[in-house]
C-alpha cells in the first residue's frame, strides 16, 4: 500500500472531503486500492478484468465489477471520483479508456489517473531484475537480453530470464504506447478543467550521452526516454 499513499493523498487534496462520495477505482486488482477511500468515508466500486478482483478486501462500502475501462457497462455520470494508478500502461485503447472515465464521472467530479512506468522509460520493462540495465528493452533484442540473463545468471520469479523474454516483448500485458499518446489523449477530453496533464521525469542520471546517442537514431527523444509516468487530474 505504500506506493499508493502519495497518489491517494494528492487525489484527496484535489477532491476535498470524501465522506459520502462515490468512487470508482479503475484497475483495483484484489481490492487493496479501494481501502483508503473506504476508510475516508466513500462508497467504492472496484473495476478490474482480473479473476482475483476483490479477493483481498471485503467491506460493505466496497463492491466490485469485473470489466475493462476500455468499454464497461457501468452507468454514466454516477461517480464523484474516478481514480486509477498503475493501470493505464496496461490498457491498449488508452484514448477510449480516458473517454470512459469522463463518461462515468458526474459533472463537477474529478478524474485522477496515473500511468507508470511508461514503456519507453528506463524501467518500462517492469522487471526489477533488469533495473541495473536501463532501457535495455529498447537497446537490445530479445535474444541479446536472454543471452545477458544466461551470462549473469539473472532470475525473474524463479525463472531464467530467457524464459520470460518473449512475454516481455509480445505479451498484451503492456500497451507499449509512447508517452505523447497519453498527453494527446487527455488534451481533447470533454472536461471543464484540466489541472494536470503532464509527465513525471526521472532517470537523468542514467541517460548518459552514450545511451542517448544509441537510442536517438531509433527515434527516441530525451523527453520520451525520461517520461517515467503520466498524470491526469481533471474536473468534468
Amino acid at each position: 500500500m505504500g506506493y499508493l499513499n502519495q497518489f491517494f493523498t494528492e487525489c484527496h487534496e484535489a477532491v476535498g472531503s470524501l465522506t459520502g462520495k462515490s468512487v470508482l477505482v479503475v484497475g483495483c486488482g484484489p481490492g487493496l486500492d479501494c481501502i483508503p477511500f473506504v476508510e475516508a468515508g466513500a462508497s467504492v466500486t472496484g473495476l478490474d478484468i482480473g479473476e482475483d478482483i476483490g479477493l483481498a478486501y471485503s467491506n460493505p462500502s466496497a463492491r466490485y465489477h469485473r470489466g475493462s475501462i476500455e468499454g464497461c457497462d457501468l452507468d454514466s455520470a454516477q461517480y464523484d471520483v474516478v481514480f486509477s494508478v498503475a493501470t493505464m500502461e496496461h490498457v491498449h485503447k488508452i484514448e477510449v479508456a480516458y473517454q470512459e472515465m469522463v463518461r462515468l464521472v458526474r459533472p463537477g467530479g474529478t478524474i485522477y489517473a496515473l500511468a507508470s512506468p511508461l514503456w519507453n522509460s528506463r524501467r518500462g520493462h517492469h522487471l526489477e531484475c533488469l533495473h541495473p540495465f536501463p532501457w535495455i528493452h529498447l537497446r537490445r533484442t530479445p535474444e541479446q537480453i536472454a543471452a545477458l540473463g544466461d551470462e549473469r545468471g539473472i532470475i525473474h520469479n524463479g525463472m531464467a530470464l530467457r524464459d520470460v523474454v518473449d512475454w516481455l516483448f509480445t505479451s498484451s500485458y503492456f500497451n507499449r504506447a509512447p508517452s505523447k499518446r497519453y498527453v494527446e489523449a487527455c488534451a481533447s477530453l470533454p472536461v471543464s478543467r484540466t489541472l494536470r496533464n503532464e509527465f513525471w521525469i526521472d532517470g537523468t542520471e542514467d541517460l548518459t550521452a552514450a545511451v542517448l546517442s544509441e537510442l536517438a537514431p531509433k527515434g527516441y527523444t530525451r523527453e520520451e526516454l525520461l517520461a517515467t509516468a503520466h498524470k491526469l487530474i481533471a474536473v468534468k
